[in-house]
């Protein structure tokens, strides 16, 4: 829980820095082209799970004890893992339960210690889906080691929010 906490207050902070300072993250463009400038830096492509087999999207009210089935922070089947493509600025996304999910990437900042906001959206097996948040990694080169995800899950009818947080194999 703890952990889960950290996320949201880390969002929370980043969210009222990027406001107070006017940093522009824009993620919402309508250009469909193919962009690959500035994603040189190595590749957030990979299978992104919990740290020892939790949920990947939990419910930000649940408590430490709590069963699998009382963290699931999205409707339909539970979700342990997202597997991400990178091309350029776009992913693709496949979660566990086979559902699919697209999205961009933001601008790249940092050079060696990277940080990329991303809006992925899609269908779950019971909802349409937005998920924001931050793609992290160290760069050297063309390797990206030590990738995590952390976002925001938004289910849109219902409003139903939870914490995505996971890191990928290197």
């Amino acid at each position: 829980m703890k952990i889960i906490r950290c996320v949201f207050c880390a969002f929370l902070f980043a969210g009222v820095v990027m406001g107070l300072t006017g940093c522009d993250w824009e993620v919402y463009g309508e250009d469909d082209r193919w962009n690959e400038t500035g994603y040189e830096v190595g590749s957030f492509s990979g299978k992104y799970r919990a740290a020892q087999g939790a949920l990947l999207v939990v419910d930000p009210s649940a408590t430490n004890g709590a069963s699998l089935l009382e963290q699931k922070g999205n409707s339909g089947e539970a979700i342990y893992s997202m597997n991400i493509t990178q091309t350029g600025n776009r992913l693709a996304v496949l979660d566990s339960n086979g559902d699919r999910y697209t999205g961009v990437l933001a601008a790249v900042n940092g050079t060696s210690v990277i940080t990329v906001q991303f809006l992925i959206t899609g269908e779950g097996s019971k909802a349409d889906v937005t998920i924001e948040g931050f793609l992290h990694g160290r760069s050297s080169g063309s390797v990206m080691t030590g990738r995590t995800i952390e976002g925001l899950w938004v289910e849109q009818v219902s409003g139903r929010v939870a914490n995505l947080a996971g890191s990928a194999s290197d």
